[in-house]
């Protein structure tokens, strides 16, 4: 279905060109008309996939414009990004880490390894036993060895994409290290200065206030806690050309601006190379929430 609708858009490039090669040209009396049916279903063709992406690319849902973009098109940029976001965070073991936007969890199993390390290696060193012990319970699994490990937690907006997440990291999702929600980045429900970092890849042209939500992340970050996103300007040009961000805003400026006006320091915006393929580049906005000062300093 992918390859189908691959070819559906070699289609719908060639008749977008149709479309501008049309109106640049002359058109003769009796090929007047013919011409304007063309240029009609033309662009009717264009602004349907124009929408279909668009609508896709701010909240997937169950169809083949969503399971292209995903499974075909941004999957290998995707990985890449979400790698590099979860690097920069600089996680340790018994940290607490949200991702806004985690799409089929390839962040979340990630980050996991990286603050839960005693739950992935029970995990991984009997996955027979481990999901046996977890299959039939219905709550929650929470014991003491793994009291020393941090937590994973993940907001969506996408049902469908909850789902797959969740099917695709059981039985982790019934322990107590991972936390997945159906919840837009606008309200989240954490306590105050709880996270000690927060990362999100290819997800702030879609919020709906970056102002508003970025002062709800603030508020669960720890003092010193970190935001990282990760991002590939050649990607959102391309996207941006086709017209797929009609119901978004690529612009990582406003993005850094907003930023600085929740209260963000320490604004680090950087070109970096992937380590396992250099001519992969991507860019790299971090951001930290500011030290409590101590009273002590403060008065004298």
């Amino acid at each position: 279905m992918c390859c189908l609708l691959h070819s559906s858009l070699i289609l719908y490039d060639f008749l977008h060109y149709m479309v501008e090669y049309m109106c640049c040209s002359d058109l003769t009396v009796s090929g007047q008309a013919i011409n304007f049916i063309s240029f009609a279903m033309a662009n009717r063709l264009r602004q349907h996939f124009t929408h279909q992406f668009s609508c896709s690319l701010k909240k997937p849902i169950p169809n083949l414009y969503s399971r292209y973009l995903y499974q075909y098109k941004l999957k290998k940029q995707n990985k890449l990004l979400t790698a590099a976001a979860i690097d920069a965070c600089n996680l340790k073991p018994g940290d607490d880490v949200l991702e806004i936007g985690f799409g089929q969890g390839y962040g979340i199993k990630l980050a996991a390894e990286c603050v839960a390390p005693v739950t992935i290696n029970h995990w991984k060193s009997s996955r027979i036993k481990f999901i046996l012990e977890n299959a039939f319970s219905t709550s929650t699994i929470k014991s003491n060895t793994f009291k020393n490990d941090g937590h994973v937690y993940g907001v969506e907006i996408s049902e469908y994409m909850l789902q797959k997440a969740k099917r695709k990291l059981w039985p982790l999702t019934k322990t107590d290290c991972i936390d997945l929600q159906l919840r837009s980045v606008d309200h989240l429900h954490y306590p105050p200065s709880s996270i000690n970092a927060c990362f999100h890849v290819n997800c702030f042209y879609f919020w709906p206030s970056l102002t508003c939500c970025l002062q709800k992340i603030w508020r669960v970050l720890r003092p010193n806690g970190r935001l990282v996103t990760t991002f590939q300007i050649n990607q959102l040009i391309d996207l941006h050309q086709r017209g797929w961000f009609q119901y978004g805003n690529p612009d990582p400026l406003l993005y850094v601006m907003a930023l600085e006006t929740c209260g963000f320091n320490e604004i680090e915006w950087l070109k970096q190379q992937a380590n396992f393929n250099l001519n992969e580049t991507y860019d790299c906005i971090i951001a930290h929430k500011p030290p409590i000062p101590l009273l002590s300093a403060s008065i004298s």
